[in-house]
């Protein structure tokens, strides 16, 4: 799947530009010395499409903040979210929508759906991709 293609007939959606190999490199020694997981493969191949994805209440972190001009939202990095917003070290959070946060939890390798405070997982995922297509499907109605 190519993330692009996934959101360019979406309207009202907002994304970062592509990561450059330097900032993948810089937030992984970031998330090492926060003693959070390392990112999965699968999520740096969206980061360097995307870099980050907010529209309808959905949001998936990227490397640096992105705001909607729209709005006057502005999404945080997913770097902050793991270390100003959770004190939960096994999981690294990657999005939310509602009352779902999404998390890679590298113990298992899986991807998840969580309600807060990190109970059991509502659906888990063996990539990112899957994760991201089921998620956009559920709020945007569409057969992506």
């Amino acid at each position: 799947m190519i993330f692009e293609d996934v959101v360019k007939n979406l309207s009202g959606s907002v994304v970062g530009h592509p990561a450059l190999s330097e900032e993948i490199i810089h937030l992984q020694k970031s998330l090492m010395e926060n003693d959070l997981p390392e990112l999965p493969q699968s999520f740096i191949a969206f980061l360097k499409s995307l870099n980050g994805f907010m529209g309808n209440g959905i949001e998936f972190y990227g490397i640096k903040e992105i705001e909607d001009k729209a709005s006057h939202y502005t999404l945080p990095p997913l770097l902050e979210k793991n270390t100003k917003t959770s004190k939960n070290k096994d999981f690294l959070i990657l999005g939310s929508v509602d009352d779902l946060t999404f998390v890679f939890n590298p113990k298992d390798n899986l991807f998840a759906s969580m309600e807060l405070p990190f109970l059991e997982p509502e659906a888990t995922y063996t990539s990112f991709e899957e994760l991201f297509k089921d998620v956009l499907c559920s709020y945007y109605g569409e057969n992506l």
